[in-house]
């Protein structure tokens, strides 16, 4: 299946958007006085952070909490070797924290 991509209407379409923020929108409506969409992104962004701090603190708790009770990983995962055994448990340790803080900068990127 082959499809087909016009560039230039594509590259158009991205430069309407350029001047289009929903920054620049009132939040409230003059009229009625109710929140606009352009105040409800605004509040969905906030709850969106405040969602993201409270389930990366909880993660981080409980994994310290298993960590040390259990000598288990950050990540549940196979290899296929002994990895319980030190140095070989603190190296596949400190990966999956470095891998961990990947991913937590990537949304904090996105959400901001």
């Amino acid at each position: 299946m082959v499809y087909s991509f016009r560039m230039d209407k594509f590259e158009e379409l991205i430069r309407h958007t350029e001047f289009y923020t929903w920054e620049e929108l009132p939040i409230k409506d003059p009229a009625t006085g109710l929140r606009t969409f352009a105040g409800l992104i605004m509040a969905i962004q906030n709850i969106s952070k405040h969602i993201f701090t409270f389930t990366a603190v909880f993660h981080v708790v409980q994994t310290s909490i298993r960590i040390v009770t259990s000598h288990d990983m950050v990540f549940n995962a196979w290899y296929p070797f002994d990895a319980s055994t030190s140095p070989v448990y603190e190296l596949i340790m400190l990966s999956q924290v470095k891998y961990q803080h990947l991913i937590r900068n990537i949304a904090e990127k996105y959400l901001h």
